[in-house]
C-alpha cells in the first residue's frame, strides 16, 4: 500500500517540426526537506469519511470498528473508535501551492457536500419522501465519498502510472506543433497538478523541453476538486442512475466501511464486487452504498430493483460481504456482526502495521518535499500553463 510519490522526470530530445521525438523516462525518489510555510488555524483532522455519516453507527461518540490489520493477537476483534478519530488522516486535504498551504477542499466537501446532504438523509432515516433536490444532494454526497478515499487515491497513482507516459507522449506531439508556442495561455487551475517544464536552448540553436511529474497526492487533489465542480461528469453520471432505498432484514443492521461506494454487478439472482477498472456503471453494474444501519442506496444505470423494498437474508448477505470486501482497513457496524471477522479475516503484522501507520504519518510531508518544488507558479507560468491545459485534456 504504497503512499509516497514516485518523482518522474520526462526530458524531451530537440524540438522538431517533422516527427514526435522520443522521451526519457526516468522515476525516481526526491527527498529534499520540505520549504511549505504553516498556516494558523488551517484544517488538519480531515475525514475522509464524514463525521456526520460516522454518526449514524456510534453510540455515545464511539464507533464499534473492526480492523483487518492489527499489530498483535492481544487486539480485540471490535474497538469503539472515537468519531473525532476514525474515517480521518492528518492533512488528507492539505494542497500545497508556492510553498503554501491551504485547506479549500476541505471546507468546499463541507459546504458543498456534506452540509447540503445532511436533511436529504435525515428524510431516508424517517422513511419521509425524497424530493428531487434532495436525490439531487445524496447522489452528489455519493459521487464525492467514491473520490475522495485513500482507496481512491490509490487507484489514481496506479492509474498515474500506468498512463502519464502515454498522455506525456501526447503532449509532445502537440509541443512538436507550430501552434504550440505561438497559442494564448490557457485558463486552466495550476493548483492541483504537479507538473512543471523547462525550456533549455542547446548550442545548435534548437530547443529542449523537460517536463517535471509525479504520480500522486496532487492528482488525487485535482479528482477531488473537479468532482466538486456543480456539472462535473461523476456527479452527471451519478444523478442519472436509477436508485432504490433497501431496509436492512429484520434484526439486521447494514455495516459501513472506509471505502463505502462499492462497485458491483448483479448476474440472475447473485451480486459481487467487481473492480473499479470494469466501469462505475453500464450493463448489470450497480453501486451500494450503506446510508445509515437500516437503510442502504442501490444504483443502476437501468431499474434493476424496485425504488424501495426489503431486502431478504441472502440478498443482504451478499451485499454485506461486497461491503466487508471493499473496505481499505476498516469495518464500522452498529451491532458488532460476529458474521464480519468471518468474511475477511484479519491479518497480525506488527512490522506491517508500523509500516502503514508511518506511511499514513508521512504521507503529507513526502508530497510536500516530492511533489512541492512543482506546484509554483514560477517564472514559467506560461508554459506551465500551456503543458497543464493539454495534460487535462489529454486526461479528460
Amino acid at each position: 500500500m504504497p503512499f509516497a510519490s514516485d518523482l518522474t522526470i520526462v526530458s524531451l530530445a530537440p524540438i522538431s517540426d517533422a516527427e514526435c521525438l522520443p522521451w526519457l523516462i526516468e522515476k525516481r525518489y526526491n527527498n529534499n526537506e520540505s520549504k511549505c510555510l504553516a498556516i494558523m488555524n488551517i484544517s488538519r483532522n480531515n475525514h475522509y469519511i464524514p463525521r456526520m455519516y460516522l454518526s449514524k453507527w456510534s453510540f455515545s461518540g464511539k464507533v464499534p470498528t473492526y480492523s483487518f490489520l492489527v499489530s498483535n493477537e492481544n487486539v480485540p476483534l471490535w474497538n469503539n473508535q472515537s468519531i473525532g478519530r476514525t474515517g480521518s488522516l492528518s492533512n488528507a486535504y492539505i494542497n500545497v501551492y508556492d510553498d503554501q498551504e491551504f485547506d479549500e477542499l476541505e471546507h468546499r466537501l463541507d459546504s458543498l457536500i456534506e452540509t447540503r446532504s445532511k436533511e436529504a438523509f435525515e428524510k431516508i432515516d424517517k422513511g419521509d419522501k425524497l424530493e428531487p433536490d434532495d436525490w439531487k444532494r445524496l447522489c452528489d454526497f455519493v459521487a464525492i465519498q467514491y473520490v475522495r478515499t485513500p482507496m481512491f487515491y490509490l487507484q489514481i497513482k496506479e492509474w498515474g502510472n500506468d498512463y502519464i507516459p502515454r498522455i506525456i507522449d501526447d503532449i509532445g506531439s502537440s509541443i512538436n506543433s507550430n501552434s504550440f508556442f505561438n497559442e494564448q495561455k490557457a485558463d486552466v487551475d495550476l493548483r492541483y497538478i504537479p507538473i512543471s517544464g523547462t525550456v533549455h536552448n542547446s548550442d545548435n540553436s534548437q530547443k529542449k523541453i523537460e517536463i517535471c511529474t509525479v504520480s500522486g497526492k496532487g492528482l488525487w487533489l485535482n479528482a477531488i476538486n473537479n468532482a466538486l465542480e456543480e456539472n462535473s461528469s461523476i456527479r452527471r453520471c451519478f444523478r442519472n442512475l436509477k436508485w432504490s432505498v433497501v431496509d436492512s432484514p429484520k434484526n439486521q443492521k447494514w455495516p459501513s466501511c472506509d471505502n463505502p461506494v462499492v462497485l458491483c454487478e448483479k448476474n440472475d439472482d447473485t451480486i459481487r464486487r467487481v473492480s473499479v477498472l470494469k466501469g462505475i456503471v453500464g450493463g448489470n453494474r450497480i453501486i451500494v452504498f450503506p446510508a445509515s444501519p437500516e437503510k442502504l442506496l442501490l444504483a443502476s444505470s437501468r431499474r434493476l430493483f424496485e425504488w424501495r423494498f426489503q431486502a431478504d437474508d441472502e440478498l443482504a448477505l451478499m451485499i454485506i460481504q461486497a461491503i466487508v470486501n471493499n473496505a481499505l482497513l476498516q469495518v464500522y457496524s452498529i451491532d458488532k456482526d460476529d458474521r464480519l471477522p468471518t468474511i475477511r479475516q484479519r491479518v497480525v503484522d506488527d512490522s506491517e502495521f508500523k509500516r502503514i501507520k508511518t506511511e499514513f504519518e508521512q504521507w503529507h510531508e513526502n508530497y510536500k518535499s516530492i511533489e512541492g518544488e512543482l506546484l509554483k507558479s514560477k517564472k514559467t507560468f506560461v508554459l506551465n500553463n500551456k503543458i497543464q491545459y493539454l495534460w487535462l485534456r489529454k486526461a479528460s
